[in-house]
């Protein structure tokens, strides 16, 4: 049996896209900001590929700009469903496990992380980002937002995975998500430096719930990160 850490894409969402549950239809506005912010001109960041595309919220906010849009996902199912949604854009779209392979013969301007690396142990995450860098132009963008923090409430609820990484958190926000990591300020610098990226800004958002169901600390980073 293969050892949980060395393991990719978690088919809980498989399950998630099968019921429906999670299927957003607005763009992040934190990616509008950064696009907007690092990416300013379009023909110069014409080739964007987003890893765990989900349910395409961000989409029509790439089409309305004039990008070419691609898609990886590890969920066969969403991917089917965003062919039928869009079909001029159906071989832009692939199903597969980003932390094992880029299904792509092209080199992108852009790299968009919605939250979807963080569903992955250490290791894995590690080698997504060496598979992104081997994608990225020269002085190409990565975007990544809503990567959970340490000091999340939830880094040290569920079961161990490895030393920043958890699975079956029984909570409103990660019930049924399968792995998620939660990174310190340190081991997310070491991973963009240390496979050749220059940090361009890196945030800390915290944002702690009052009135609820879950009284938690929500705590993310946000990165954006230049290929040198």
């Amino acid at each position: 049996m293969t050892n949980i850490k060395n393991q990719g894409f978690s088919y809980e969402w498989e399950k998630l896209y099968k019921k429906n549950t999670h299927s957003p239809t607005w763009p992040w506005s934190d990616i509008v900001s950064y696009i907007n912010i690092y990416c300013k001109k379009t023909l110069d960041f014409k080739k964007v590929l987003e890893i765990g595309c989900g349910s395409g919220a961000n989409i029509p906010f790439f089409q309305k700009r004039g990008h070419y849009f691609y898609g990886i996902d590890g969920s066969k199912v969403i991917i089917k469903k965003l062919k039928i949604r869009y079909p001029k854009l159906r071989n832009n779209l692939v199903a597969c496990d980003f932390t094992k392979e880029i299904k792509f013969d092209k080199i992108f301007d852009v790299v968009i992380d919605r939250g979807s690396s963080i569903h992955n142990t250490s290791i894995n995450i590690d080698k997504c980002i060496k598979l992104l860098v081997k994608k990225l132009r020269k002085n190409g963008i990565y975007i990544g937002v809503d990567l959970f923090a340490s000091d999340h409430t939830s880094a040290k609820l569920g079961k161990y995975v490895d030393k920043f990484t958890r699975k079956n958190i029984n909570t409103n926000q990660f019930k049924g998500a399968g792995k998620v990591h939660f990174f310190t300020k340190k081991d997310l610098i070491r991973l963009f430096v240390s496979n050749g990226f220059e940090i361009l800004t890196l945030e800390h958002i915290k944002k702690k719930i009052l009135i609820g169901k879950e009284k938690i600390n929500n705590c993310t980073f946000n990165i954006v990160a230049k290929k040198l």
